[in-house]
């Protein structure tokens, strides 16, 4: 008598696991993509606007593979958006990435919205 244990339906088993796998990656990207405009929407709206060259570089980007997402000031022609962000010696700061990002620290919502779609 062979000891040990024995599993059928592995086959079915590891492609439901790769759907579920796949789900979750879609989820995460749909809340990500939402979470990462809002952020980006409420930093443009809260820059200080001189020619409007620094709101127009805010931008948000997605990585679907690594389910990652930065809003920032991207562009090297607007690299002077850190100083406005956190200040120099001679200027005080104007922050208006960080209190967007604060205002949606928590992702849980965009997660809820996007979840409750994909069902």
């Amino acid at each position: 008598m062979a000891k040990g244990a024995h599993l059928n339906g592995g086959k079915e088993l590891a492609a439901a696991l790769k759907n579920l796998q796949d789900a979750v990656d879609t989820v995460g990207v749909e809340a990500l993509k939402e979470w990462s405009s809002d952020v980006e929407s409420e930093a443009k709206r809260d820059v200080v606007i001189d020619s409007g060259n620094l709101g127009s570089a805010i931008e948000s980007k997605v990585d679907a593979s690594r389910l990652k997402a930065e809003v920032g000031v991207f562009e090297d022609d607007a690299y002077y958006g850190t100083f406005i962000e956190h200040g120099t010696s001679s200027i005080e700061a104007q922050p208006f990435l960080l209190p967007a990002f604060e205002r949606h620290r928590d992702i849980k919502p965009y997660i809820q919205t996007a979840l409750e779609r994909y069902l």
